[in-house]
Formats: structure tokens, sequence, C-alpha cells
């Protein structure tokens, strides 16, 4: 692995450099506290209204799962970059009444975080942030799903410590939404649509590495897996003719079948 990850390093190096010139944007380095589930997540430039992006991995990872993040990220501002170019990124925005029509397909299940929230003031907020997160893995499923995929065919030379990272990231998926206390709270819809979503992904990586990784077996008890093939099968079949900015198209097309096309707009990102 140590000469693996030497050349792992250098093509992650290499990435960096690459991406800088797409986006002609500088790219910085930053950590997440260890203390969280957080592995990786970036900071577009044009969103922040700054003349560099900011890519931000989880300090208490290994080297090959830090390897493996910062070319995953580096690939997101890649897509980002390709879509702008031409105008077609998007961003997620939410109306009232994306918020109301995601609230009203939940309000029969919120008995239990109730209880802890009695007063609407303090139950509204938690539910919205529920609504949100979801919505956020809606967004990064299809994104991940592409983006790992490209890594594992453009760079064989990072395939070692990508596969490390791609177990890290399905063994941190598997275990939010198979948390006791999240099946004691969570709404049902939220937590199928999650499980959902996290079981296309394995799917993915399942296909991706030709069976070496299977992590498909503990998503089989949460009778998820018939919509999460579907979901699978949409990326397969959008991955054929695949041009900049469709992947906005992907993430729709999940959002339809999941049925949270409501919960959310996508619409053009003026930045």
């Amino acid at each position: 692995m140590d000469n693996d990850l030497k050349i792992a390093t250098a093509t992650v190096a290499e990435l960096k450099q690459k991406v800088e010139r797409i986006s002609n944007c500088a790219i910085r380095y930053e950590s997440i506290p260890a203390n969280t589930d957080l592995i990786s997540t970036t900071e577009i430039a044009w969103k922040r209204k700054r003349t560099y992006h900011v890519v931000k991995v989880n300090e208490g990872l290994g080297m090959p799962e830090q390897l493996h993040s910062r070319a995953h990220e580096l690939y997101h501002i890649i897509l980002e970059s390709e879509a702008r170019s031409i105008g077609r990124n998007q961003q997620v925005v939410f109306s009232n009444e994306n918020h109301l029509r995601a609230v009203e397909s939940i309000a029969g299940e919120l008995g239990p975080l109730s209880k802890i929230y009695p007063a609407m003031e303090d139950l509204g907020p938690v539910v919205q942030r529920l609504v949100e997160d979801t919505v956020s893995i809606l967004y990064d499923t299809p994104l991940d799903i592409i983006i790992e995929d490209m890594l594992r065919q453009k760079h064989p030379d990072l395939n070692s410590v990508q596969k490390v990272g791609e177990i890290h990231a399905l063994k941190v998926n598997f275990q939010s939404v198979s948390d006791p206390v999240a099946e004691q709270l969570l709404p049902p819809k939220i937590l199928n649509i999650q499980r959902q979503l996290h079981a296309s992904y394995a799917l993915s990586a399942e296909h991706r590495w030709n069976g070496e990784i299977n992590v498909i077996g503990p998503y089989n008890s949460y009778g998820v897996m018939q919509l999460a093939e579907q979901l699978f099968e949409s990326w397969k079949i959008r991955e054929i003719s695949r041009a900049p900015g469709d992947e906005y198209v992907l993430i729709m097309d999940f959002a339809v079948q999941l049925g949270m096309d409501g919960w959310f707009t996508l619409q053009d990102d003026p930045t």
C-alpha cells in the first residue's frame, strides 16, 4: 500500500492542478474535525463569491480515505465547472410551497418527534431540517455515483485508495440509516427514502467493482431494493450519453421516482 499511496498522492496533486486550470480558480485544502460523520465537502468558489475553492476532508480518516475524498471532491468541481461553462449548472432552492408539500407528505408520521418537540415552533425547524437533509442526500447520491464511476474508469492508479474510501463511505451511509434512534424517531417515509438512496449507491459500488464490494445484503431486510434498483438503472441509462449538466436531469429522475419532486426546485445557478 505504501507504493500505492505514493502514486495516489502524486495523481491527486496532478488532478488538483488540472481542476484549477479547468475552473480557473485556486484550490485550498482544509480539515473537518474528526468528531463528525461528515467525510468531505467542497465550497465552490463562485457560489461563495471567492476566487478559490475549498476542499474539506475529515482529519480523522486514514490516508487512503483522505486521498480518495480529495479526488472525489475535485471531480465534483469538474462536473460543476463543465456544466457552468455551457450555462447548465443548477442549484437547489426551497420555496414555501416546497416546504409545505414536503411536510404534508410526512405529516401523519411525526408522532414520535412531536412527543419530544410538543410546541410547533420547536417541531417545525426540526422537520424542515430533516427534509432539507434528505434533499441533500438526494442531490448528492447521483453525483456520487457519477464521480466514483469516473474515478474508476479514468484513474486506475487511484483504484486502491478509491476502494478503501468507498468501503468507508458505504459503512457510514448504512450506519446512518440503521441507527436504532433514527428508526424510532424519523418519519418512515424519510427513513425509507434515505435507505433507498444509499442502497442505490451501494448497488453502483457493487457494479463498479465487479462484486468485489458487496454491501447490498443489509438493505434487503428494509424492503427498499426494488426502488433502489430502479434508481440505479436510471443512472445506467443516462450515463450512456451523459453530457455536462445532465446530472441535474438525473437528480430530478431520482426525485420523481422517490416522490420528492415537489420538495424542492432546481433552478439555474446565476453564479
